[in-house]
């Protein structure tokens, strides 16, 4: 029992998990989540902010004068939800007198979360947002596919401001039994599971409805997760309609690194600097087979222990020190590489003073900086590469392919050895 009062160790030790503890703990990753929100915002301007700002009440919502409106039975209604100050002074920009109230009484979405790069260093304007919808398993299949084309659209709405958003419905309880989407340019189909979620908990922002239930969960109990959860519960310390639940992280199957391996290589094309830094971090986890700590539960076992900044905890400076642990005791000149490619999804010139907007990644990102002992001409060059010669042009991409291909090669061998079989499926592959 965790919580029983026997005086061996192990016991005392799980005694801290009280009501306290879980408050606690549950702020502490509300009050990130909120920091990386503001900071978004602070990166945001005009419409572009009000849009963003909106994104939970349009969910929440139905009404036909808001984007996105397809009717009044749309699933609507977050849990937990009340608009914000904010956002019903944005919301009147599109509809005058608008309330709110009555059209959401059903609750029939758990929570929409961001994931990826807003509030991190690697965040600007120009970034696209990825955020999870999640819906009640009671949901029919035909008002699914209606609350998909109201996603749908609001997307295209933001589009139209300059705001590039994506959707993606997820259904817990479908989630915690492996259930997949189709591969497309924005989801990984079958390539990648855990690692997914791994993603979502150490970048997800709570942005309306019902924290992740995995917070509460020590980095040391992940192994034994439900049977942890099953004795808050029955100590009456949470109940289960109070968070959403995509289950634990214990481990990573070793199939799942070359479906992400491949995945990284396809999306390249598009983001070859941020595919670089995650691809080495697929290496970094296959090194480590079978005793692997995900970046996310780094993240957690942070937090757990003492109330940190969002640049503490930083996903993006966390994934690179990461590369960097695993690079830098083998001298491997990659390292070289990974840091440009870090610098340049940062996409803050080092070389001048930033814009006020930028200023927080600034001051996460210097400290990091200044540790690779770069000079001003180093710092100018990588600044000024829109105007880089043909030669450096093409110097520098094939140094990032070497790096993508060498990633990958040691990714499969690495599988091959384990004798495991590809888990992305023939279609998607």
């Amino acid at each position: 029992m965790f919580f029983s009062k026997k005086s061996d160790k192990k016991s005392s030790s799980a005694d801290k998990y009280d009501a306290k503890w879980l408050r606690t703990v549950k702020n502490r990753f509300l009050s990130l989540s909120h920091q990386r929100l503001q900071a978004t915002f602070d990166s945001l301007r005009g419409k572009q902010l009000d849009f963003f700002e909106l994104i939970p009440l349009l969910i929440h919502a139905n009404h036909p004068l808001l984007p996105g409106f397809q009717s009044a039975n749309t699933p609507s209604g977050i849990c937990d939800y009340t608009p914000s100050d904010s956002a019903n002074r944005a919301v009147k920009k599109f509809v005058r007198g608008f309330s709110g109230h009555g059209a959401h009484m059903r609750r029939e979405i758990l929570g929409v979360y961001a994931m990826g790069s807003p509030g991190t260093v690697g965040y600007t304007a120009k970034s696209d947002i990825d955020f999870w919808v999640c819906y009640r398993d009671d949901l029919d299949n035909e008002r699914l596919i209606e609350l998909n084309t109201k996603l749908e659209a609001i997307s295209k709405a933001a589009e139209a401001i300059g705001l590039e958003i994506h959707f993606f419905l997820m259904q817990p309880e479908g989630f915690r039994k492996g259930q997949q989407s189709q591969l497309d340019e924005e989801s990984s189909g079958s390539a990648q599971h855990i690692l997914l979620l791994d993603e979502f908990y150490r970048t997800g922002l709570l942005l309306a409805g019902l924290p992740p239930i995995w917070w509460l969960v020590p980095e040391e109990h992940e192994a034994n997760y439900q049977a942890f959860l099953d004795e808050l519960t029955l100590n009456h310390l949470i109940r289960d309609e109070d968070w959403v639940d995509f289950g634990p992280i214990p481990t990573i199957p070793a199939e799942e690194f070359l479906g992400a391996a491949f995945w990284q290589l396809y999306k390249a094309v598009h983001s070859p600097y941020k595919s670089v830094m995650k691809l080495m971090l697929m290496e970094v986890y296959g090194s480590e087979y079978p005793d692997v700590i995900p970046l996310s539960l780094q993240f957690k076992s942070i937090v757990h222990q003492s109330a940190v900044t969002m640049a503490e905890v930083d996903p993006y400076i966390l994934m690179y020190r990461r590369v960097e642990a695993y690079l830098e005791p083998m001298n491997d000149n990659r390292l070289g590489i990974v840091r440009r490619c870090l610098y340049l999804k940062a996409n803050l010139k080092m070389s001048r003073s930033g814009s006020a907007d930028e200023q927080w990644r600034r001051a996460i990102f210097e400290p990091v900086v200044k540790a690779w002992n770069w000079n001003i001409r180093d710092y100018k060059k990588m600044d000024s590469r829109r105007g880089w010669r043909v030669l450096d042009v093409d110097k520098e991409k094939k140094a990032i392919q070497t790096a993508l291909m060498q990633s990958y090669r040691q990714l499969s061998h690495r599988i091959k050895r384990m004798n495991v079989s590809r888990l992305i499926n023939k279609q998607d592959l």
